[in-house]
């Protein structure tokens, strides 16, 4: 009995080593086979609550989930860049006012509409203030260009003209402002206008000046008249 006793042990254990040494290979062989997010949540361990969500294994293997962000709907977006041809000139002068409507996003941009102001002492003599497209395409941009005519001396600025438009689905987008312009009229250059403007300060433009020719003077007047004398005595003492 003992010895059959002793061999049912045996058995026993032996069985239960087996079936110990069975569990441990698949539970690592499940453990291995957790590679991602999802697979650790299949495994049903426990999901922390943070974002992007994590799951953590036993073994302190933390897994985080892949979250992909929306993209975002096409949208326009507008640039208004405003410069005028001379910065500096006389009452009764006229000077090119021109605006550059850019849509640097990523929408068409529908129902432009371009506003500027003209300060006291300039008056339009050609063109409009205004404007409207119909539409602008990204990367691709419109002019708008009016010419003033000083009717009074003074330092002006063109204040910054504005622009409202829509997206592709009517969604209207606030206003927006250019910079703005400063205009002599009259009165002694400044250090460092573009008077004529060729895109060149004027002391840049002065080293390229080509020098006033001179009048003739009394210098020239008065060897004249010695030659002559010369000429007049010479001819007496013959």
């Amino acid at each position: 009995m003992k010895k059959k006793e002793m061999k049912c042990k045996k058995l026993v254990y032996g069985l239960l080593i087996v079936f110990g040494l069975i569990v441990i290979g698949t539970c690592s062989a499940i453990i291995q086979e957790i590679n991602s997010f999802e697979d650790c949540v299949e495994a049903g361990y426990p999901i922390l609550e943070s974002y992007p969500a994590q799951c953590r294994t036993p073994e302190g293997k933390v897994f985080v989930e892949q979250v992909t962000l929306p993209e975002e709907p096409p949208a326009p977006r507008l640039k208004l860049t405003k410069s005028a041809s001379l910065s500096v000139i006389q009452v009764g002068e006229t000077t090119t006012i021109t605006i550059r409507v850019e849509n640097i996003g990523t929408g068409d941009a529908t129902s432009v509409e371009v506003t500027d102001t003209i300060p006291t002492g300039l008056k339009i003599l050609s063109g409009s203030k205004s404007a409207n497209f119909d539409e602008i395409k990204p990367g691709n941009y419109r002019t708008l260009e009016y010419t003033l005519k000083a009717t009074g001396s003074g330092n002006f600025t063109c204040e910054d003209a504005t622009a409202t438009h829509k997206d592709a689905d009517g969604n209207s987008y606030y206003p927006l402002g250019s910079n703005s312009v400063s205009i002599q009229v009259g009165g002694e250059v400044p250090v460092g206008a573009d008077s004529d403007g060729d895109g060149l300060n004027d002391p840049a433009d002065q080293d390229t000046m080509v020098p006033e020719e001179k009048t003739p003077g009394f210098e020239i007047v008065f060897a004249i008249a010695g030659l002559l004398v010369v000429a007049y005595l010479l001819r007496r003492k013959k």
